[in-house]
């Protein structure tokens, strides 16, 4: 299925994408995206449209989260030397797992709020209604999650961005549903993920080693390690057999068809929404140096979409047909 006949299908409005190559030249003369010298825009479908991130909002809130740790070690302090830092720990866990209980950890460390205030409705109805006391602290609340906003609209992201509420499975309950009718549903669009992804290459080595994960492709089924849980701490040198976000979205199709080994993604889903960002590599058949070693072009796949949620296999479809153009 071509990518006009996906996009005809399921709605223009419905998917995002984009595909960047690494540069080799500052003088490539190519359209760079977000002013950057390091990647060029390939191919781009609906970048300014927004969705809800789902879980890609862990890398926005780790990239925050991250440059905070930075600016409390030293530079010469190497990253293994805060590694079992609960602040490092939970950047890895929220990438490397998903884990929604660290990226609420590092929002409220983020916002620094007071953590023992009471903001529960305790009365017969639904709705909240707040005495001035409470709905003072409501408010210092409310100002410091708008903090995360700042922190990226200062960097120059979309003015429409989003990123105050966490990831639940189902709903927001308390003062996280008082939260979200303040200050309604997370937003991003493309060009903000690209930028993301983009400084996170550049600047994060803890973000991207935690987005790092080996594939398999179907040949490697005979030989696959017993998998051990999504959320089990792996140690050094185990691979994760079992991660669904690798072999269940854009990595199955990198892996089987195209024979990529490994990446750095992160995957977003619930019930509305299916999303993938990926940096990965390709082997260059053609092109050899001169000691044998193979060549490589390195790529930023990302993919959004929306009302979609069901059909596991469209990050796929479309991930399928976007590297195709490649050839």
């Amino acid at each position: 299925m071509s990518l006009e006949t996906i996009i005809k299908k399921y709605g223009a409005e419905n998917i995002s994408f984009a595909l960047l190559k690494r540069t080799d030249s500052e003088n490539a003369e190519t359209e760079v995206v977000q002013g950057s010298l390091e990647f060029e825009n390939i191919l781009e479908h609906n970048l300014d449209s927004y969705f809800h991130p789902a879980s890609l909002l862990k890398l926005f809130i780790s990239l925050m989260a991250s440059e905070l740790l930075l600016q409390n070690n030293q530079p010469e302090v190497k990253e293994t030397d805060y590694e079992k830092n609960e602040l490092s720990r939970a950047i890895q866990e929220s990438i490397s797992a998903s884990d929604n209980d660290a990226l609420a950890f590092l929002i409220d460390y983020l916002a620094s709020y007071p953590w023992d205030y009471n903001l529960i409705n305790t009365g017969n109805t639904l709705k909240f209604t707040p005495n001035q006391q409470s709905q003072d602290v409501l408010n210092k609340i409310l100002n410091s999650r708008l903090e995360i906003n700042k922190f990226f609209l200062e960097k120059g992201f979309s003015e429409k961005i989003n990123l105050v509420n966490k990831c639940f499975g189902f709903d927001y309950y308390g003062k996280e549903k008082q939260i979200y009718e303040a200050l309604d549903q997370n937003q991003i669009n493309n060009r903000d993920l690209i930028k993301l992804l983009i400084l996170i290459e550049k600047d994060f080595p803890l973000i991207l080693n935690s987005m790092k994960r080996t594939l398999k492709n179907n040949e490697d089924d005979e030989n696959a390690e017993i998998g051990v849980p999504l959320h089990a701490h792996i140690p050094s040198g185990i691979i994760n057999t079992e991660d669904y976000q690798a072999q269940a979205f854009s990595g199955k199709v990198l892996a089987e068809e195209f024979k990529v080994k490994s990446i750095y993604s992160k995957a977003g889903w619930n019930s509305k929404v299916r999303h993938d960002a990926v940096l990965f590599s390709i082997n260059k058949d053609d092109e050899n140096t001169e000691n044998g070693a193979v060549q490589q072009s390195q790529y930023i796949l990302t993919v959004l979409t929306k009302n979609l949620s069901h059909d596991e296999e469209i990050l796929q479809e479309i991930a399928r047909e976007v590297i195709l153009t490649l050839n």
